[in-house]
């Protein structure tokens, strides 16, 4: 497709010209699916009701799997904070004596590694059997302990 303003090449899946801006010719009119409401082949209240109809009489269900899951998923994640607090304040050697910043780094490096550890193995574990349920959720109810899926199998 070319520009009918400066006659760049314009790829298919734009809806404006690379080169100028401009709009590309016609893509008020390019709906991929039928009903669309914008170029991206997304029918908004289509997927509103979809969703609306996955989630009715279940919200609190929904609710309680996304509140497990990022509290389990972010436990470690204060100590992380708190250790790169620690590693800044560590910068000041001048003000703290030796042992104390290598002790003070020590503790920041564990905690580190002890929330990188639990991510892996924990957080992304959770995060998997969340999107499980909801997965789940659409074709039938979906069960709280899928939330905890990935540690079964």
């Amino acid at each position: 497709m070319k520009c009918d303003k400066c006659g760049a090449d314009i790829p298919i899946y734009n809806t404006f010209c690379p080169s100028c801006g401009a709009d590309a010719p016609g893509h008020e009119t390019f709906h991929p699916i039928p009903g669309a409401q914008n170029n991206y082949g997304f029918d908004r209240p289509k997927l509103k009701a979809d969703a609306k109809e996955a989630l009715r009489g279940r919200y609190w269900y929904a609710f309680l799997v996304c509140l497990i899951s990022i509290v389990i998923i972010n436990l470690l994640s204060y100590p992380q904070s708190i250790a790169n607090f620690i590693y800044r304040i560590s910068a000041f050697t001048d003000f703290v004596p030796g042992p104390v910043v290598l002790g003070l780094l020590s503790f920041s490096t564990s905690a580190s590694l002890l929330s990188l550890l639990y991510n892996i193995f924990i957080g992304n574990m959770m995060a998997v059997g969340s999107a499980k349920y909801f997965i789940n959720n659409r074709k039938r109810q979906g069960e709280i302990s899928e939330l905890f899926y990935a540690f079964r199998e």
